[in-house]
């Protein structure tokens, strides 16, 4: 965790740092704020980090981060989001799959304190600009998460704690420009549950809905809370 004065940097040096394996992320941040991630370290690559493997998702960001910049990343060959960032909403109670030690005490299950809803978190000033996504199974960005928190109603059991339904947390201040997207499954550009200040420009999306298999999700850059 930075500052919004003192930043935390991760750079390239002197080359590339190459992400190839086969795994379920290439290159994830959790539980950060204020950071920049940037490829920007040698003059010689346009795109300093390089996430080349068969991951799941090439670069997640989630899990409470917020206030974020990045920039001069390079995404290809991902089985579904090439860059994803998000918050779920959670309930600890070993049931959920988002749950998470956010207050770092060593406890996830049962914690109270580890809750996440729209209600006490939002994702402020994420920032991509610089970045080219290409080959992925499905969207280039996916920025956000549907309002609606369960895809079932039997996520969550009926535990005291536990918030029923609880909404996902709310993005706000996103930008997304000077990025590029070839051939994605889905969308090249996905943005959802940022209801105030949602910038998207300068980007060039080509090739977008490349999944035949996937009749609804077509469109080039969509932008809505569902």
């Amino acid at each position: 965790s930075g500052t919004a004065g003192r930043p935390i940097t991760f750079k390239n040096v002197s080359g590339r740092v190459v992400l190839d394996r086969d795994s379920k992320v290439g290159l994830s941040i959790e539980n950060s704020k204020f950071f920049r991630l940037t490829g920007t370290g040698d003059p010689t690559q346009e795109y300093g980090f390089f996430v080349l493997g068969t991951y799941d998702i090439g670069l997640d960001i989630h899990y409470r981060s917020t206030d974020f910049e990045v920039d001069h990343v390079e995404v290809k060959n991902s089985v579904t989001p090439g860059i994803h960032t998000s918050t779920r909403a959670n309930c600890p109670d070993g049931n959920d799959r988002f749950m998470y030690d956010y207050d770092g005490d060593g406890v996830a299950q049962g914690d109270k304190d580890d809750i996440t809803t729209h209600d006490n978190f939002v994702q402020r000033n994420s920032v991509f600009h610089d970045n080219f996504v290409k080959n992925v199974g499905w969207e280039g960005f996916y920025v956000g998460a549907n309002y609606t928190s369960l895809d079932s109603p039997d996520e969550h059991p009926d535990v005291s704690y536990c918030p029923q339904r609880p909404l996902n947390p709310a993005l706000e201040d996103v930008r997304i420009y000077n990025n590029t997207t070839v051939n994605t499954g889905r969308e090249g550009i996905n943005i959802k549950g940022t209801p105030q200040s949602c910038q998207i420009y300068e980007n060039v999306v080509d090739k977008y809905g490349q999944d035949s298999s996937n009749t609804k999700q077509k469109g080039g850059i969509v932008i809505g809370y569902n």
